[in-house]
């Protein structure tokens, strides 16, 4: 019988560390309190089991607002910005809420094999395929890799999830949260056939990855820069027609 993965560190919850994503989490749906979060198909979240939550990315406070979201069903780990773990108090905080820290603008192997490994090891794990925060309530092109590597890598199923209106209640930056209403919408898992019989080329990853952000973005609604029939058609930046995510260059052991 073939060994069970081992889970990481970042994946074991102990009691202090299960009590501090519990209130982390609380907290997250207690900023919008009272009646200011909207919370729609959280039956979507598995039980058990890994996944993939890919998420649109536009204010700090996302993370501890889609994990409080499901709070009580299922705890989640996320990457999140290398420098975020040098801020004292700030960093040995959320690393033990579950996040673990992700190079932006390489091919971050040790992240992706982290996340890899809690897959594997059937932990849920939630990523931004935007590859960092949007300036404001605007879906961007996929600028990593991402949740379309690691569905490819595990095979785990990715369920997209929209959130609306966290840009307003924490802009960039501002230090203070502000009383507006947000809403968190969770999908059904992305089709990805592209993906199939094991395929990680190129082009079966970028088609993988408009796919998850397509599906980002028909929960949200927002504009989407470069997609026809969205609110706007201008490519943003480092993006066009000709597209591609950044590679890999080897897969996580």
């Amino acid at each position: 019988m073939a060994r069970a993965p081992e889970m990481p560190a970042v994946g074991r919850w102990n009691w202090w560390r299960s009590a501090l994503y519990w209130i982390g989490g609380s907290l997250g749906r207690a900023i919008f309190f009272p009646g200011r979060l909207t919370v729609t198909g959280v039956e979507r979240i598995p039980t058990e089991g890994a996944f993939l939550l890919a998420a649109n990315h536009t204010s700090y406070i996302d993370p501890p607002v889609i994990g409080g979201s499901i709070l009580g069903r299922r705890r989640l780990c996320y990457m999140a910005h290398s420098g975020l773990f040098r801020i004292p108090v700030f960093g040995p905080i959320i690393s033990a809420v579950g996040a673990f820290p992700v190079k932006r603008g390489v091919a971050d192997r040790k992240a992706i094999r982290m996340a890899a490994d809690l897959l594997r090891a059937g932990h849920p794990v939630l990523v931004f395929p935007e590859g960092t925060r949007s300036p404001s309530d605007v879906a961007h092109l996929p600028s990593e890799l991402g949740a379309a590597y690691l569905a490819a890598l595990s095979g785990a199923p990715v369920i997209p999830v929209g959130v609306i209106g966290t840009s307003r209640v924490l802009p960039r930056g501002a230090l203070f949260l502000r009383p507006r209403r947000a809403e968190v919408r969770f999908g059904p898992p992305v089709d990805l056939p592209m993906l199939g019989q094991g395929r990680r080329d190129k082009t079966a990853l970028a088609d993988a990855a408009y796919a998850i952000m397509g599906a980002i973005v028909a929960l949200t609604g927002l504009p989407h820069p470069g997609v026809a029939g969205t609110p706007s058609e201008v490519w943003p930046e480092g993006t066009g027609p000709d597209w591609k995510p950044k590679n890999v260059d080897e897969e996580p052991d």
